[in-house]
């Protein structure tokens, strides 16, 4: 049976939907899902989203994609694409997003995921696609990435350029060569965006980084 639901279903992770149009002939459907949890061939990630097991799937796990069907709309920022993309130097391990939706998070078994709510206006900017085997997924430019990691760092007290600088070098530790590669310009805009007092200083900053 499961080879015959394996073969129906194209995508290692799939929602309710898709699992019970292909358990049709069954009466309680339901019931089978549950039986193939406990069998161990499929996975919830949440309710009514699934994965199948090691075993089942076709390519391997991609958390990035992952993100955006577990919440949306959504892309991933922040902290994890800031150490995806070095600026950091930390590995993080939880999948940071963005929404529009309310903050949310998700322990799954591939790990957590959280979703921080930003302004409609914030959210269209500054966004990338990429494609993988498992399928695609969005995750915010370098530049947004760092906008959005400073406006949603709560209780984060900046006043002026040298408090943004120490921010940056001392507690984040960004990688100085890797910060020569933002575009001060697109900063400039996604900060103006938010309207949040502390980003004003935020491009000076990077600019006294990037002239070191």
């Amino acid at each position: 049976m499961i080879n015959e639901i394996r073969q129906t279903i194209e995508t290692d992770i799939f929602d309710y939907q898709i699992l019970v149009s292909v358990l049709g002939n069954y009466s309680k459907p339901r019931d089978k899902i549950s039986s193939l949890i406990k069998l161990g061939h499929i996975i919830p990630l949440r309710q009514g989203l699934y994965m199948f097991s090691e075993t089942l799937r076709r390519h391997p796990v991609v958390k990035e994609v992952i993100a955006g069907m577990l919440y949306g709309p959504s892309y991933i920022s922040s902290d994890y694409a800031l150490s995806l993309y070095g600026l950091i130097p930390e590995k993080v391990s939880v999948v940071s997003s963005v929404t529009i939706g309310r903050s949310r998070k998700f322990d799954t078994p591939v790990g957590r995921y959280t979703y921080e709510m930003i302004p409609q206006i914030a959210y269209s900017k500054g966004m990338d696609i990429f494609e993988t085997n498992s399928g695609c997924y969005l995750i915010a430019t370098l530049e947004k990435a760092l906008t959005d990691k400073i406006a949603l760092t709560r209780g984060l007290k900046i006043n002026n350029i040298t408090g943004m600088y120490s921010h940056l070098i001392d507690n984040m530790r960004i990688d100085a060569t890797e910060a020569a590669n933002l575009d001060i310009s697109q900063i400039d805009e996604f900060c103006a965006v938010y309207g949040i007092k502390r980003l004003q200083y935020l491009s000076t900053a990077l600019r006294r980084i990037i002239s070191e």
